[in-house]
This record gives C-alpha cells, structure tokens and sequence, in this order.
C-alpha cells in the first residue's frame, strides 16, 4: 500500500545523505538497515494518525528509536522502531 512512496523516499534520503559536508558528521552514521526501520515507523505513525489511531505507544517507542540512533546505538535504534511501527498498525486495528 505504501510501500512504493516509502522506497521513494529512502532513494530520495540516501541520495542526499551522500551530499553532506564533512562538517556535518556530528552524529554517527546509521546503516540502511536502521535508516530503513526509522524512516518505516515515521511512516507508519503517520499512516496510523491519519486514520486516528492512538499513538502514543508508537511516539514513545519512535522517540526511543532517534535517542538510540543518535547515540550510535544501531540494534537498539532498529528494535525501537520496529516497536514503534508494530505499535502504530497496531492503533488502527
């Protein structure tokens, strides 16, 4: 249902990720594999607030996911955002 205007926007996203400056490298850098589980929950909670589910567990677990990317902290980032996503389908059932 979504997924083609999601591997839209990751090509859009990876392709400007190359055009960063050097200066800019203040975080570290995510594989795709969690950039892919991050941008994912985004979406999904998008999704689930458009249909007026309660997403407040999925903002919790998404919040969760950019702390522990942030940090570096890749397992920890991709197991968040999944909650989130799983939380966010979830709230429109």
């Amino acid at each position: 249902m979504q997924k083609p205007f999601v591997a839209m926007m990751l090509a859009g996203t990876l392709s400007l990720a190359g055009c960063a400056s050097p200066l800019s490298q203040d975080k570290p850098a995510l594989s795709v594999e969690a950039q892919m589980a991050l941008l994912q929950a985004e979406q999904d909670i998008k999704f689930a607030e458009s249909r007026k589910g309660d997403t407040t567990a999925a903002r919790k677990s998404y919040q969760q996911a950019q702390e522990a990317a942030a940090r570096g902290d890749e397992a920890a980032a991709i197991k968040h955002a999944w909650e989130a996503s799983q939380a966010a389908v979830k709230s429109v059932k």
